[in-house]
């Protein structure tokens, strides 16, 4: 089965990091090649895995007529050469270009949205665009999969796709062996928040909940990842006088190793679909502290795994950092519940094998309909 991975942008992210756990679970089982609109991250994470890698300089994020249907030309170009048996598109206009140039190429198109435009969340005037789109786009593919309930139940909410038609698959990452954590005399207490610097992570929610906090229970809050907010929050953490208990870390590679030497994840977003940083953090074993939006709270179960906030409460966030820093067995407590819960959903295996079910059952029934 030859199965071509389409996105939008190669940067880091969580959308490309699920791509990239699925090229890596699905390269000796299928014939794999990625399409994006840049080089980054992505790209060169499958050029290193020996995949075919091919960038279309016109697909752009914004919204764009003329440069979208361009796009849709390059890509139906790259569809008719490399005549894949299906196509997988991520995230919102990979989605429109590569539904458009599938049918035109005859080839069937399966979208993961990774986070829906018209959630609750979003402003009306997001809403308004992006409903009618996903609605005429989504007869011209050949499925959806959700990678939360709450994306599912949204998608079927507002009747985008057929009746039941749309799959759930969580977003999982690969397992590895949990590390005993060996602390430092005298050291702080860490946490961690992993994401871009951009909506709608609201990093800067974090810091003026850590500024509330640090005064009573000091810790060293980390920052990893990058983007156009981190100025911004940076300023923010300046203005607030707690830059000494901050460190930007910008984006890396080495995730796992600095959640290894952290107490506790916090993930401040505003809107969610299933964000992986929880799941990497509770397969490092941390309690995980979020805003209770999206398809989070089927990640983190508050009370158990962590604690759910409400989103941009910084008041809220400092209460639940406070409590679980100042007792050490229940944040221990969490986490080990957190590192089970990760087990048993959110690996890659899981996340592989239920991708795999939805590409056989797509390619399957287009081989049925031919005969």
């Amino acid at each position: 089965m030859r199965v071509l991975q389409f996105i939008t942008k190669a940067e880091i992210g969580g959308a490309q990091v699920h791509v990239l756990e699925l090229v890596r679970g699905l390269n000796s089982q299928l014939s794999l090649s990625i399409c994006c609109g840049d080089s980054g991250y992505l790209t060169g994470q499958a050029t290193a895995l020996g995949l075919d890698v091919t960038v279309l300089s016109t697909l752009r994020h914004p919204i764009n007529p003329y440069w979208d249907l361009r796009a849709v030309a390059e890509l139906l170009g790259v569809l008719r050469a490399q005549k894949p048996d299906l196509v997988h598109a991520h995230t919102a206009k990979a989605g429109i270009v590569g539904r458009l140039a599938g049918r035109l190429a005859g080839v069937p198109v399966l979208y993961t949205p990774h986070g829906w435009s018209f959630s609750e969340r979003s402003s009306w005037a997001r809403r308004a665009v992006s409903l009618p789109i996903e609605w005429m786009m989504a007869p011209l593919g050949t499925g959806i999969i959700a990678v939360s309930a709450a994306e599912r139940d949204l998608a079927n909410k507002y009747r985008i796709g057929s009746p039941g038609g749309t799959n759930l698959v969580y977003n999982g990452i690969s397992n590895r062996p949990l590390r005993t954590r060996t602390k430092e005399p005298c050291s702080l207490p860490k946490v961690v928040m992993v994401g871009r610097f951009s909506a709608p992570k609201q990093q800067a929610v974090l810091i003026q909940a850590l500024a509330r906090v640090c005064r009573v229970v000091p810790f060293l809050l980390l920052f990893v990842g990058d983007g156009p907010d981190r100025p911004v929050c940076e300023a923010l953490a300046g203005s607030l006088g707690v830059s000494d208990f901050i460190r930007f870390l910008g984006d890396r590679l080495d995730v796992a190793a600095i959640l290894d030497d952290c107490d506790l994840m916090v993930l401040a977003s505003g809107s969610e679909a299933c964000p992986l940083a929880p799941v990497e953090g509770m397969r490092a074993g941390l309690p995980v502290i979020a805003s209770n939006v999206g398809g989070v709270p089927e990640i983190v179960l508050d009370g158990r795994t962590g604690l759910l906030v409400p989103p941009g409460d910084a008041v809220a966030l400092a209460e639940g950092i406070q409590r679980m820093l100042q007792n050490p067995a229940l944040a221990a407590e969490f986490g080990l519940a957190g590192r089970r819960r990760f087990e048993q959903l959110f690996t890659s295996e899981a996340m592989i094998s239920g991708t795999l079910g939805v590409y056989r059952q797509i390619v399957e029934a287009r081989l049925d309909s031919k005969r």
